[in-house]
């Protein structure tokens, strides 16, 4: 069974998206703009 992560803003704390398997993850905020990126590998 998978769990789900979700991302977050570092900065405001913006719920950004709710994923399961992720290798590399750019997004950008957009109530801030701050660019927020995450590496999982699993």
């Amino acid at each position: 069974m998978q769990s789900i992560k979700a991302i977050r803003c570092t900065f405001c704390n913006k719920l950004l998206a709710k994923v399961g398997i992720v290798g590399y993850l750019e997004i950008k905020c957009p109530r801030c703009k701050t660019v927020n990126t995450t590496c999982q590998f699993t």
